[in-house]
């Protein structure tokens, strides 16, 4: 359910999206997924799963539920992974995200350079067994993060988990915050 503009999309081979798979230079605005996603491999994401080159998402929700049922490298609500400058503004996940991979959030697994995400909100379960897990941004790098909120559960099962209300690894956060429980346990021997 696309009202708005898309631009730039193309199949995403081993990425799954529920409005693009694969993007270079995408601008998405006014998008709505409401479809559950399933993938067993690479990236995955409400809207986009990657983004090659720059993308900008704004005004886009997701309510599907996002699954990776085997070692998902990137998994979210809204972006999978972003491979240069991403930003995403006035968007929000109540889809579920479970994985067992690299990377889960609500808005955005990995942004790989500068970028912001602003005015987003997470509000359903994020869950991961392996790695890094947030319910907006699992890694940042240089992101600014401003006025963005997680209202969902973070549940973490390895105990070498790095988790987060808000951003696991981030550099800037301005203005946001969690009001949901953060629980993280071991699967394995310490």
């Amino acid at each position: 359910n696309c009202n708005g503009n898309l631009s730039n999309a193309q199949n995403g081979g081993s990425s799954r999206g529920g409005i693009v798979g694969e993007a270079n230079n995408i601008t998405i605005d006014n998008c709505k997924n409401t479809g559950n996603i399933q993938a067993e491999n690479d990236f995955c994401g409400g809207l986009i799963a990657v983004a090659d080159t720059n993308a900008t998402i704004t005004n886009c929700t997701n309510t599907g539920t996002i699954i990776g049922t085997s070692y998902i490298t990137m998994i979210a609500g809204i972006l999978g992974k972003s491979d240069n400058t991403a930003t995403i503004k006035n968007s929000v996940n109540s889809g579920e995200v479970r994985d067992s991979g690299k990377y889960a959030a609500g808005i955005c697994a990995n942004i790989t350079k500068d970028g912001t995400i602003e005015n987003c909100k997470n509000t359903a379960a994020i869950s991961n067994s392996t790695s890094v897990i947030a319910g907006i941004a699992g890694n940042c790098g240089n992101t600014t993060i401003n006025k963005c909120s997680n209202e969902g559960k973070i549940t973490a099962t390895n105990i070498a988990s790095q988790e987060a209300g808000v951003a696991a690894i981030c550099k800037q956060i301005f203005n946001s915050y969690n009001l949901a429980d953060i629980s993280a346990t071991s699967v394995g021997p310490m």
